[in-house]
């Protein structure tokens, strides 16, 4: 089997589509920037006006300021400052505050701008900011943060909407050794980080948090990770409806999210409720939703949370080195890749466990892997009534392919069911590999067309443990070989690893 990755074909990729019941979202992506390093500066439509109903009003324990700039540097621990209409930004923060935007029925949306020229707010260290209901657009620097820069500190975004702001490394917010919490209907949109991480947010060290309705979309970095999170040594919990969709990266990895840590310490993307990682791209690159690597990095999926519809060369929805727990009814689902339509898994005693009635589902490969890639020392164990469901590849291993020493264990009411091979293993294509099969687990329902047998279970110089035909490996179909249940159909020894 080949383990070329190449570019996604979305030409050929339409006959695996074909297989599988419904349409894969696929984000439009714009073609890269011509070669240069120099960070374009926004074009500000929101200008500072001279005179209107716009015009700039800071107020802060009853005196007016001309800027946000000079309320921040009156401030103290405890105040609260007030923005209406469009202000220059440039603030710097050395205190715990909060801001807050006020919008009349003349005064529009409270704006704090870069306006083109320079980062709207920085937060020194020691200090706890919450910012509400205010846009923060407009940012540039030619270094970290576009939008919000701050490092050994913590800021709140409730309300917030951060937009067009630019930066070498983190479009919008660039955290170093700090909190970001993002509440309310925060929204970071369109936001741009040239040449290194982050497009919406870098955080080194530190902690992010995302509630409510919250979201992260449409932000892009140029010829680097992270369309929309860059994570070093950092950990992301997303909450409620949090949502991080659409984001991009033009030739690297991570179009939703990257979560990088090799100081031996562990690191963890969590989402909980009905959190989404959705439609993000990594444009010549690895993981379309995420893409993890390190020593100890777990991503862990709790209640209804979903990664889906994402778009990668390799490992669709997630790709790289990390621990990976679903919970709940969880879903990985609708995800497309040149190989791993899913997620790619591969590595050193790594491990993924599906519990409850966890779901990976209706992803789509053109090479092997419709569902799960599995590769190295690492181990897949089935838990409760969880399934590998209507996958799809042009290659071997509709549901899963395996090779090279990783473990698959399926145990309870687990299904690998309705997936389906272009070549070997419409349900798994094991190589190299341990398959175990215990209580009422079945491979059912599975099915390819290129070859002769094994449209539910393909193996190569493997172990087989609890695998029956016709009893727990049964309803397999080959149309272009033996039908119905019959025993090769079902479980056939390849010579091809």
């Amino acid at each position: 089997m080949s383990s070329r990755i190449a570019r996604v074909r979305p030409g050929s990729l339409a006959i695996a589509l074909a297989l599988v019941a419904g349409a894969i979202g696929a984000p439009a992506v714009a073609a890269a920037p011509a070669a240069g390093r120099t960070v374009p500066r926004p074009v500000s439509v929101a200008a500072v006006p001279t005179s209107g109903a716009r015009t700039c009003a800071v107020t802060l324990n009853g005196t007016s300021y001309r800027s946000l700039a000079a309320a921040t540097q009156a401030a103290v621990d405890g105040d609260t400052i007030r923005v209406r209409g469009v202000c220059p930004g440039m603030a710097i923060v050395e205190s715990d505050i909060t801001i807050v935007g006020v919008r009349t029925a003349t005064s529009g949306a409270p704006t704090v701008t870069g306006q083109g020229a320079g980062r709207p707010i920085t937060i020194w260290p020691g200090s706890d900011v919450t910012i509400r209901n205010l846009v923060i657009r407009d940012g540039w620097s030619g270094n970290e943060g576009g939008g919000i820069y701050l490092e050994f500190s913590a800021v709140t975004l409730d309300g917030v909407t951060m937009m067009r702001n630019r930066a070498v490394r983190g479009g919008a917010i660039y955290a170093y050794q700090s909190s970001v919490t993002l509440d309310g209907e925060t929204l970071l949109h369109r936001n741009r980080a040239y040449f290194e991480p982050g497009g919406a947010v870098y955080a080194g060290d530190s902690t992010v948090v995302m509630n409510d309705t919250s979201r992260v979309t449409r932000n892009r970095v140029i010829d680097d990770h992270a369309g929309g999170f860059d994570l070093n040594r950092s950990d992301l919990t997303m909450n409620d409806r949090s949502r991080i969709d659409h984001n991009v990266t033009i030739g690297d990895n991570g179009g939703g999210v990257r979560l990088q840590a090799y100081d031996q310490n562990s690191y963890t993307i969590t989402l909980n409720d009905d959190a989404r990682i959705d439609h993000n791209r990594a444009w010549d690159g690895y993981g379309g939703g995420i893409y993890a690597g390190g020593d100890d990095v777990n991503v862990v999926l709790n209640d209804r949370a979903s990664i889906d519809r994402n778009v990668a060369d390799s490992g669709g929805g997630l790709f790289g080195q990390y621990d990976l727990t679903m919970n709940g009814s969880s879903q990985i689902f609708r995800n497309t890749a040149e190989a791993s339509g899913g997620l790619s898994f591969s590595g050193t005693n790594l491990l993924l466990t599906m519990n409850d009635s966890a779901r990976i589902a209706r992803n789509v490969s053109e090479d092997s892997g419709g569902g799960i890639r599995l590769g190295g020392s690492t181990t897949l164990t089935m838990n409760g009534t969880s399934a590998i469901l209507r996958n799809a590849t042009l290659g071997d291993g509709g549901g899963i392919y395996m090779y090279d020493g990783p473990t698959v264990v399926m145990n309870d009411s687990a299904r690998v069911a309705g997936n389906i091979a272009g070549g070997l293993g419409g349900g798994l294509t094991v190589e190299v590999a341990t398959l175990t099969m215990n209580g009422s687990a079945v491979v059912t329902g599975n099915r390819h067309s290129a070859a002769e047998n094994g449209a539910g279970v393909a193996w190569c110089n493997s172990t087989l443990n609890g695998v029956t035909a016709l009893t727990n490996v049964l309803g397999n179909l080959a149309p272009n070989g033996p039908i119905g249940n019959d025993a090769a159909t079902n479980v056939a020894q390849h010579f091809g690893c």
